[in-house]
């Protein structure tokens, strides 16, 4: 994150932060993207978790700027994907 940064700052651009999913009742881990792409490269193929990085940011781009139209901030969010 960049220097200077006080809680409730925007970003100068989102980022992508993988978590696992936890067990019932439990807290998701958030974990690096090279452990990210460990996980997910190896069920859904190479490349797969840097595009799935790519789709999320976007999907949040496009949701962010479509609730910012209306005058709602989405300050933070979480997607779940998985794989057939």
């Amino acid at each position: 994150l960049p220097r200077g940064l006080r809680q409730c700052d925007r970003l100068p651009e989102p980022i992508f932060t993988p978590a696992t999913k936890a067990e019932k009742g439990e807290h998701d881990e958030n974990i690096s993207q090279a452990r990210a792409a460990e996980i997910v490269d190896a069920v859904a193929g190479p490349g797969a978790c840097a595009r799935l990085g790519r789709v999320a940011l976007a999907i949040y781009r496009a949701a962010a700027a479509h609730a910012l139209a209306r005058g709602v901030i989405i300050a933070d969010t979480k997607f779940e994907f998985g794989v057939p």
